[in-house]
């Protein structure tokens, strides 16, 4: 990795990236068959506890406005009390929403250099969070973490994947459309968000295994180096 510089300017210091995939990263966990559906609900309402109280993953839309996080709070809380709003689908029982992007709108809180400072705000999308930081958007509108259960196969066992479009969270990172020879040194930028999205991977990992599932993740695309060997962001 390359050694330490001191903070120049806005653009000096955000140095990561966003993508044109929602895969810039991918954590996952196999989970074989859960046959009480009620465990999997429980589940469900875990990590979105998880992903509020870290910043990590807050439903602000779902239903077509149904719910608003601005007007009824948490998206945990609402399904507890009008889950039934949510029809079941595939093996996955009534009020269970992850995975089904259709029908939610994510946002993670993303602290980002400014020419006077940091900034931390939500964003709902890669574009606008690479526009607000100056930096050029090669992202599309894909949220800064999405997480995805699905079932497959004939076993009804499922995988739920999280994928990261960007590697603001990594502290070396490629230099994309800089010029530069190697890993750019993002640490500035990774120390304010890396440590909310390590707390709430190891929530959802901790979750994933009381159901039987393990824990993985890629080995190839960005920031695979910047992982230790439990798939947490290396400080």
């Amino acid at each position: 990795m390359p050694s330490s510089t001191s903070p120049g300017s806005a653009s000096d210091v955000n140095n990561w990236n966003s993508f044109k995939t929602d895969e810039g990263f991918i954590w996952s966990s196999h989970i074989p068959r859960v046959t009480a559906g009620e465990r999997v609900t429980a589940w469900q309402d875990t990590v979105l506890r998880a992903g509020e109280r870290h910043g990590i993953l807050r439903v602000v839309e779902a239903l077509d406005g149904a719910f608003r996080w601005d007007r009824d709070g948490s998206i945990a809380d609402w399904l507890v009390a009008h889950g039934d709003r949510v029809e079941p689908f595939g093996t996955f029982p009534a009020g269970f929403l992850l995975g089904r992007p259709d029908l939610y709108l994510p946002a993670a809180r993303l602290a980002y250099a400014t020419g006077d400072g940091m900034t931390e705000t939500w964003f709902t999308n890669v574009a606008d969070l690479a526009g607000a930081a100056g930096l050029p958007p090669h992202g599309r509108v894909y949220p800064p973490l999405s997480i995805d259960p699905s079932y497959w196969d004939e076993d009804d066992s499922f995988t739920v994947s999280l994928a990261t479009a960007t590697d603001i969270w990594f502290p070396h990172n490629h230099p994309a459309h800089r010029v530069h020879d190697g890993p750019i040194d993002n640490r500035v930028v990774s120390a304010r968000n890396a440590p909310r999205l390590n707390a709430f991977l190891t929530e959802v990992r901790t979750a994933c295994q009381a159901l039987g599932g393990d824990w993985r993740w890629t080995s190839t695309p960005a920031g695979v180096w910047e992982v230790d060997d439990e798939g947490l962001i290396r400080g």
